[in-house]
């Protein structure tokens, strides 16, 4: 009973109030202009659920273990540098690895608001289909993805923005964080509109994949993709209905945009038919290889993101959000929440940190008990 009661009064609540607010951007055309400057508050149910939480989350009993090891040793086997660095950096203001957690979370959270406020159009897919598919599990699940989606983002922005030399350096911390933030990247690359927007994709790649060659075959390795593809075949290949998700989804996404043009404009698709072709074999390969490996949910989730950037910033998509386009993305973003909260109560008291029971953060609650 105080496992449910805790599941319905805290993350129920939470998810709740964040669904009155998308319903607020979504349908409330006056509210516009105010989608920035409240983005953060129409988040705070959700922000207070990461910064208040204690062990829970599903992965967070993991990273508390590399902290502390990181913070013992001074180093951990198989963690990309950047993430190295970044907990190094923090174990120097604090050395709880909880809070160091957190602190992870908050960084992530602050690169995805800033980089979200590149247009409304970035904004609006942000609030109403990245938040509920990717956001708690960025912040209390996979810190290192997390960190990487959050800052390729950014690096996204920049690019559109012609700002080629910020975009690679936010790039190379993406994949300095997480390797699948290259993967983005090289999706994206294939995705190109044109010559000149190829060959700037190949050059921030090109510099993204030799960082990456160079966390693997440094002396005195970190990081070893091999061990990584080793510690995969050791997870279960997930469930049907796990894998299933994200394939509808990216199809649903594909099937809106394919044959739809920006502005009413005839001539200008917002999805040309090759790179519709390309993402559905990315979206199919990877169910496919999720069939097989753990790994292969991971890849979904990256071409379900990869789409959602797309959406975010790409010319192409420029004036595609009418009315019916937003009540479409709309459904999808309740699904999004609608999975996050099965998964959750299926899940609940597995493993070492699960997302339920929701646990409170002690300095937490000390804070409040000082108030």
């Amino acid at each position: 009973i105080n496992i449910v009661m805790t599941f319905m009064f805290i993350y129920i609540l939470a998810l709740l109030t964040y669904f009155i607010y998308m319903v607020m951007t979504c349908f409330d055309e006056q509210s516009k202009r105010k989608w920035r400057p409240s983005v953060s508050v129409g988040m705070l149910p959700l922000i207070l659920l990461v910064v208040a939480r204690g062990v829970c989350g599903t992965d967070t009993a993991n990273y508390m273990d590399i902290i502390s090891k990181i913070n013992l040793t001074g180093n951990f086997k198989d963690i990309e540098l950047g993430f190295l660095y970044i907990v190094k950096f923090l174990l120097f203001v604090l050395n709880d690895p909880l809070l160091i957690c957190i602190l992870i979370a908050i960084i992530t959270t602050v690169v995805l608001l800033v980089a979200s406020t590149y247009d409304d159009r970035a904004l609006f897919v942000f609030i109403v289909c990245i938040v509920p598919f990717f956001y708690l599990d960025m912040t209390m699940n996979g810190l290192r993805y997390g960190l990487a989606f959050a800052f390729a983002m950014y690096s996204l922005s920049k690019f559109y923005q012609n700002n080629l030399l910020i975009s690679v350096v936010l790039a190379i911390v993406s994949v300095l964080c997480h390797v699948s933030g290259l993967i983005v990247f090289l999706i994206l690359t294939l995705l190109s509109d044109n010559k000149f927007e190829l060959v700037k994709w190949i050059k921030l790649t090109s510099i993204c994949s030799l960082v990456v060659l160079a966390q693997i075959n440094m002396s005195n390795p970190t990081y070893d993709i091999s061990s990584k593809y080793n510690l995969y075949q050791n997870y279960y290949s997930p469930s049907w209905y796990s894998s299933l998700v994200p394939l509808v989804i990216s199809c649903l996404l594909l099937y809106v945009f394919y044959g739809s043009k920006k502005n009413n404009d005839e001539q200008s698709l917002i999805l040309r038919k090759y790179q519709v072709i390309l993402l559905i074999s990315f979206t199919l390969l990877t169910f496919v290889v999720a069939k097989i490996s753990y790994a292969g949910l991971r890849l979904q989730m990256i071409v379900l993101f990869t789409i959602f950037l797309m959406m975010q910033f790409r010319p192409s998509f420029s004036g595609f959000l009418d009315k019916d386009m937003k009540k479409r993305l709309f459904v999808i973003g309740c699904i999004g929440l609608t999975v996050f909260i099965k998964n959750i109560f299926v899940t609940q008291g597995q493993g070492l940190s699960p997302f339920a029971p929701y646990l409170i953060n002690p300095y937490f609650m000390q804070l409040w008990t000082l108030t």
